[in-house]
């Protein structure tokens, strides 16, 4: 990163670098929890659960309860696309499952 920005010409700060870094992990760490998700979906079409329920069993062991507001994000994204349906239970209960295809 830092090279690209030296041989581009750019004079930036290092919390500018940082910051740029840190979202690019970001957008990258969001796109394999998207992947990780629509694969589970996929393998287990009836699979519904809560937002705890998928971060502790439907993705890999690299994510945590600290990763519980980006998850969340990317399943928000996911019920914007169309991908996602998000089902709350008379106790309030939140579960989120694969939208049903309407053909």
């Amino acid at each position: 990163m830092r090279y690209l920005i030296k041989r581009i010409g750019l004079r930036l700060s290092a919390e500018t670098v940082e910051d740029a870094w840190l979202m690019e992990t970001d957008e990258s760490s969001k796109a394999n929890i998207r992947k990780e998700i629509l694969q589970y979906m996929q393998t287990h079409p009836d699979a519904a659960d809560s937002l705890n329920g998928i971060v502790n069993w439907w993705l890999s062991s690299k994510y945590s309860a600290e990763d519980m507001k980006k998850v969340e994000g990317v399943l928000e994204q996911l019920i914007k696309d169309g991908l996602v349906k998000k089902v709350v239970l008379i106790d309030k209960t939140i579960l989120y499952k694969r939208k049903e295809s309407l053909n």
